[in-house]
């Protein structure tokens, strides 16, 4: 449990990190280093309040996160990247489009049964 809780820092990181770039812009870190903490401490309270109101019902939760992050990944944006790069025959572009329907008719499913 000790481990899991020293490693927050480096599944949190990241992702503060791009907001913090998408917040402030490229520049130096003393520029925005009280703005940049709050923006921290402020996304990690967000996260926790989540945690802690959606442990109750974790797995729709889940099944939220699943459908909106998961399904699009694995099905729709490597149809729509295929689509948009190869340029491909009848065949493949109908292919393409059967698995983002399928992609799509899980997000739903997923939805629905939730």
């Amino acid at each position: 449990m000790f481990a899991l809780v020293l490693s927050i820092p480096l599944n949190f990181l990241p992702g503060a990190r791009i907001l913090e770039l998408w917040a402030f812009g490229i520049g130096k870190k003393s520029d925005h280093f009280a703005a940049s903490s709050s923006l921290r401490l402020s996304s990690m309270a967000v996260c926790a309040l989540l945690a802690i109101k959606g442990g109750e019902n974790f797995d729709k939760l889940l099944a939220f996160v699943g459908t909106f992050c998961s399904v699009p990944i694995q099905f729709i944006y490597p149809a729509l990247f295929h689509l948009k790069l190869c340029k491909p025959g009848w065949f493949a572009t109908a292919v393409d489009f059967g698995i983002i329907a399928v992609g799509v008719s899980f997000m739903v499913l997923t939805l629905v049964a939730m």
